[in-house]
């Protein structure tokens, strides 16, 4: 009797577990779906692997935690910025899926996501005068305050434009602000931005990678969807 009672709790038990992890699945592929179906809709947004080329050591640029950036050429003749992805990463294609919609000279230009095979790729505009904090560092002492401004207030109108555009960048620092060979600022990295409308909580019911150096005070105790936060 007991080893019945037991048995028919083990498999209401099972039942519970399996009917979650579809539930769990179901979402994630939805999700997933959700992305595909957004680069479906905008072919422009893609481009195949064989229109890019690069070389893994001698076009090395910079790591973050999932990817690496080379320098490259599209269509063997555009300089470009290439960041390859480790390993499956759908984040990567929402971030080319929101870089798709950009269009302005301080954020920096997008030319399309390899995404047909392995490894994911972001094809970007090639900036030559590498990050705004290399730059300071280098040239600390040559800057003059009328320089600094002029930064400033490009990175500004850039920061205007993606908030006309309702999309929080929250990670805004002096190694995402690349200079063009024309000494234009760019905005780049957009791994963790984000659209105000995909907000649904707080900070800390979600995993995500702050530099606490650059990071607003207030990002660890309010909303997301707030303008201020980047």
């Amino acid at each position: 009797m007991h080893l019945l009672t037991d048995v028919g709790e083990h498999t209401q038990v099972l039942y519970l577990l399996l009917k979650i992890s579809k539930r769990m699945l179901y979402t994630q592929l939805k999700n997933i779906f959700e992305v595909q179906e957004k680069l479906i809709v905008n072919a422009n947004v893609r481009t195949l692997h064989e229109n890019i080329s690069y070389d893994t050591e001698a076009g090395f640029i910079g790591a973050g935690n999932f990817c690496d950036v080379y320098e490259g050429k599209l269509y063997d003749k555009i300089p470009v910025a290439i960041k390859v992805c480790h390993g499956p990463n759908e984040s990567l294609i929402r971030e080319a899926c929101l870089m798709a919609h950009f269009n302005h000279p301080n954020i920096i230009k997008f030319h399309g996501v390899c995404c047909e095979v392995a490894p994911i790729c972001i094809v970007m505009e090639y900036c030559t005068g590498g990050s705004l904090r290399n730059h300071l560092q280098e040239w600390a002492g040559k800057i003059v305050v009328g320089e600094r401004i002029l930064y400033c207030a490009q990175a500004a109108k850039g920061m205007c434009y993606l908030q006309e555009k309702n999309l929080i960048h929250r990670d805004l620092a002096s190694r995402n602000c690349l200079i063009s060979k024309y000494g234009i600022i760019k905005i780049a990295d957009f791994g963790l931005s984000q659209l105000v409308s995909d907000f649904t909580g707080n900070i800390k019911n979600q995993e995500v990678h702050f530099s606490v150096k650059f990071q607003a005070p207030f990002n660890n105790y309010k909303l997301l969807n707030s303008f201020l936060k980047s």
